[in-house]
């Protein structure tokens, strides 16, 4: 056992804080006075700029999931049953872009088409950035705080959302309001929770970067490279019926799958003090 992980046994809250704060710190590294020396399109100097930074700690956040030995998450093969199981999370991220509003006009896509690509590999980075940290960092050793309790990957998948979600919050020393960072904060805690429930299912931290890769892709739209209102009466009640159905699909996948999943993933190798009471086996 190395000295990070030996360290991280031994104090997993410090080091969830730590990684919490470089997950927040990291991306308010500004960037854009490098772009702006050669590239005059404003929108592509601030895409590329947050893509770079994210691209730079998604790169460290990698070494230290080596260094923790968490990196089975991103070499087992997802089976076809697992991938069918996490379909309705598919459907949930896709149901993210505001497509009624394109169809009906409400919504405006204003970019030229390299403005959309340099957002895509934008909201790429987003997603591997957040699921390398928060999945594949910061959950595991949710679960090692959480470890003798009952139902621990319920709760760790909770803790490791809420973590997530709060972190959002941010937003509002960045000029968002109130009532959107809120929402926002509620929003990331239930993706994070999707993510988090898919990459158990599967076993693949790429399967968790992928849905949250496109769900932001359709989310951001209005903030990047669009203009208009996605919220008409149609997409609310298919969001709020897809959502509560997904929700409940999603714990009760959750509840059958067996926390053992959770230890070979990241603890294979790791002897742990688990929960003497044998029954509880799942979540």
């Amino acid at each position: 056992m190395n000295a990070v992980l030996k360290d991280a046994l031994k104090a997993p809250v410090s080091h969830i804080i730590i990684i919490a704060l470089f997950a927040v710190g990291g991306v308010s590294i500004p960037l854009d006075w490098f772009f702006a020396w050669f590239i005059k399109d404003a929108l592509i100097i601030k895409l590329l700029a947050e893509t770079t930074i994210r691209a730079i700690l998604s790169v460290v956040a990698g070494y230290f999931i080596f260094k923790y030995r968490f990196n089975r998450a991103f070499t087992q093969k997802c089976s076809v049953i697992s991938i069918i199981a996490v379909l309705p999370a598919l459907l949930v991220a896709v149901n993210n872009f505001p497509i009624i509003g394109v169809i009906n006009g409400n919504v405006k896509i204003y970019a030229d088409t390299t403005q959309l690509l340099v957002y895509i590999l934008f909201c790429i980075s987003v997603g591997f950035y957040e699921e390398v940290v928060f999945r594949g960092l910061i959950f595991p050793l949710c679960y090692y705080v959480l470890r003798k309790i009952k139902w621990q990957v319920f709760w760790s998948v909770a803790l490791s959302s809420a973590i997530f979600g709060i972190i959002h919050i941010i937003n509002l020393f960045a000029g968002a309001g109130f009532g959107a960072t809120i929402l926002q904060v509620g929003y990331s805690f239930l993706i994070g929770a999707m993510c988090a429930i898919s990459m158990l299912i599967t076993k693949n931290l790429f399967v968790a970067i992928f849905l949250h890769t496109v769900y932001d892709v359709g989310g951001l739209l209005l903030s990047y490279v669009a203009f208009g209102n996605q919220w008409d009466n149609v997409t609310v009640i298919i969001t709020a019926v897809l959502g509560v159905i997904v929700a409940i699909y999603m714990v009760l996948v959750c509840i059958k799958t067996p926390s053992e999943n959770l230890r070979e993933l990241y603890f294979s190798d790791v002897e742990l003090n688990f929960t003497e009471n044998k029954k509880e086996t799942n979540l």
